[in-house]
C-alpha cells in the first residue's frame, strides 16, 4: 500500500465512493500519509480519517517541552518560514499552531513540520493568512487559470475557479487524484491565496 505506512492496525470501510480509516498507526505522520494514499486510490472521492496515534510498546514520548524545541528548531532551519507571528501550543501531545503568515502553503508548511515530530499525535492548524501585498481576486483567479494551463496533468478548462476574498472556490471534474492534487496545489501556491474550497469530483466509470 504505502511502505511510511504500518497497516497492520488499520481498518478500512468503503461506503460507495467513501473510505472511512478507523485503528490506529504508530505516529501522526503516518496518520496523514494513510489519508493521502487513500485518496490516491481511482474512484475514491472523499475520505473520513478517524485513525489514532498508538505509540509502539517501549516508546517513551517526549515531554511536551521537548515536542515543542523540536518544533522550534525545524521552523529555525527552515529559511522561507518566518516564525516571528506563529505561536505554538503543545498539551499531552496535541499540538495548536497559532499566529500568521503570509502565505497559503506557508500555513501548510508548518503544519507538515509540526506533523513529522516524534510525540505528536495531533495537529490544530489555526494559522490566519495575511497576505504582504493586496491581490485582488480577478488576478488570483488569473494566476490559477493561467498555472493549471501551465500543467501537464491538468486541463484548465475542466475547472472553474472562482476567488472571493482571496479564498478560491474549485469546482469541475477531472480524470484522476494526480490531476485533483495538482489543481488543489496550485491554488494553495498562489499569491493572495487565503484560503482553498475544493467541489472537484474525481470521475469514475
Amino acid at each position: 500500500w504505502d511502505d511510511r505506512i504500518d497497516g497492520s492496525q488499520i481498518d478500512v470501510k468503503v461506503k460507495g465512493n467513501k473510505v472511512i480509516l478507523r485503528g490506529s498507526v504508530p505516529d501522526y505522520d503516518g496518520r496523514k500519509a494513510a489519508e493521502i494514499s487513500t485518496f490516491a486510490v481511482y474512484g475514491v472521492h472523499d475520505v473520513e480519517n478517524k485513525l489514532t496515534v498508538k505509540f509502539p510498546e517501549g516508546y517513551s514520548p517526549p515531554k511536551d517541552e521537548e515536542i515543542q524545541a523540536h518544533i522550534q528548531d525545524s521552523l529555525d532551519k527552515n529559511v522561507t518560514i518566518d516564525k516571528t507571528d506563529l505561536e505554538i501550543i503543545i498539551q499531552n501531545g496535541h499540538v495548536t499552531l497559532e499566529g500568521d503568515v503570509d502565505s497559503y502553503w506557508k500555513k501548510e508548511r508548518v503544519e507538515q513540520i509540526a506533523s513529522g515530530i516524534g510525540g505528536v499525535v495531533d495537529v490544530t492548524n489555526n494559522i490566519a493568512i495575511v497576505p504582504t501585498d493586496d491581490v485582488i481576486d480577478e488576478e488570483i483567479a488569473e494566476g490559477i487559470v493561467e498555472a493549471l494551463r501551465r500543467d501537464t496533468t491538468t486541463i484548465a478548462e475542466d475547472i472553474d475557479v472562482e476567488v472571493r476574498d482571496g479564498i478560491v472556490i474549485l469546482r469541475g471534474e477531472v480524470p484522476g487524484w494526480v490531476s485533483y492534487s495538482s489543481a488543489v496545489n496550485i491554488a494553495k501556491r498562489t499569491a493572495g491565496v487565503k484560503g482553498v474550497k475544493d467541489d472537484i469530483k474525481i470521475e469514475t466509470i
